[in-house]
């Protein structure tokens, strides 16, 4: 992949936590986000820390406009229990 190009996943949410971390070197700028489910949450990890950005416990789903950048040593986790799904550009 290249700057510029867009990148994006759907999937179901199985109770777990989704993580997307890209490859050393790569930067993407998350713009949307999809959390349905009872528990929802997103946001940044490093390993260790992790950091909320949205949370909910409504049922239904929710579509958020964001702007995130994810690095391989900052990367975005997501949990929704029903689905989670995002999108973005890569900027590097």
């Amino acid at each position: 992949m290249a700057a510029g190009d867009v990148i994006n996943s759907n999937r179901l949410g199985d109770n777990a936590w989704f993580y997307f971390q890209p490859a050393a070197g790569v930067e993407i700028m998350i713009t949307s986000l999809h959390i349905a489910g009872a528990a929802q949450n997103a946001g940044l990890t490093s390993d260790s820390i992790n950091e909320s950005y949205a949370e909910t416990s409504a049922v239904g789903g929710a579509s958020l406009n964001v702007k995130i950048g994810v690095t391989n040593t900052n990367y975005l986790n997501i949990y929704g229990s029903d689905s989670v799904g995002y999108s973005g550009i890569q900027t590097k």
